[in-house]
């Protein structure tokens, strides 16, 4: 059983264990987090304007947060992400993952 409350995020569930997190007013300000890892693997090749080049990871904030750690390595992202999403999928990957995330001071930055 996660013991928490549901207020310190504006809303969001907060274990108790991150609850000092939170009081210290390290929080984190977005609805979701996209992680970007180049994959060329030589320079010849290498070409940062090439979206297929990339690798995308879209983590929710809630996910990050339980994670109660200041850095993540990419194996801990990849997991937390589900693997990686595509350029073209990323816009649908994003908006789908920011629901839920809302928090009483969050704008509608989606919406019509």
């Amino acid at each position: 059983m996660v013991v928490g409350t549901a207020d310190a995020l504006g809303g969001l569930f907060v274990p108790e264990r991150l609850q000092a997190w939170v009081i210290l007013d390290r929080r984190l300000n977005a609805m979701v987090y996209v992680f970007c890892v180049q994959t060329a693997t030589s320079h010849d090749v290498y070409d940062q304007l090439n979206v297929a080049q990339w690798d995308f990871y879209v983590v929710p904030r809630i996910d990050l947060a339980l994670t109660d750690q200041n850095s993540l390595g990419i194996a801990r992202v990849k997991s937390l992400s589900g693997g990686a999403t595509a350029w073209d999928d990323l816009k649908a990957a994003v908006t789908a993952a920011a629901v839920g995330q809302e928090r009483d001071d969050d704008r509608d930055w989606w919406g019509a």
